[in-house]
């Protein structure tokens, strides 16, 4: 009866070890190709400082801090989930065009320096003032923070 509790606990410590998040630094050369063609895209000219890889739990994730602090999330396809410039502006031609579109007739004058992307739920917007602009998936305004 004892062995058999010991090798319930052992599994159990085992499982708890295998959900847990592992993190890796990758070479930039080892990012997923539309990783490595947004940044080239969106912010030519600043070198990457590190890049990670999180294979743990339910999200298998890149993440990317440039020179200039920039942080970048990719899925582990390579799509962009977040875009996180500090206090600087997130470059324009990096805002969906409907976006876009969107902030200048509602929004006029806003700087955007974060932004994040659901494939499922939508985006939201940080402004420099801290404001939040949420989007459905179609562009369309959700409640504002």
């Amino acid at each position: 009866m004892k062995r058999i509790g010991i090798l319930v606990m052992g599994l159990c410590c085992m499982g708890s070890a295998m959900a847990a998040n592992v993190i890796e630094e990758v070479p930039v050369e080892k990012l997923p190709h539309l990783a490595g063609q947004h940044l080239k895209a969106y912010f030519p000219g600043i070198a990457v400082a590190h890049a990670t890889r999180d294979k743990g739990g339910m999200k298998n994730h890149y993440e990317v801090v440039l020179e200039d602090s920039t942080v970048l999330e990719f899925d582990k396809d390579g799509n962009w989930m977040l875009v996180d410039c500090g206090n600087r502006a997130v470059p324009q031609r990096n805002i969906p065009g409907m976006l876009i579109m969107e902030l200048q007739k509602n929004h006029p004058g806003v700087t955007i320096v974060k932004m994040t992307r659901d494939r499922k739920e939508g985006y939201i917007l940080t402004t420099s003032e801290g404001e939040k602009l949420m989007y459905d998936i179609n562009y369309k305004p959700l409640k504002q923070e």
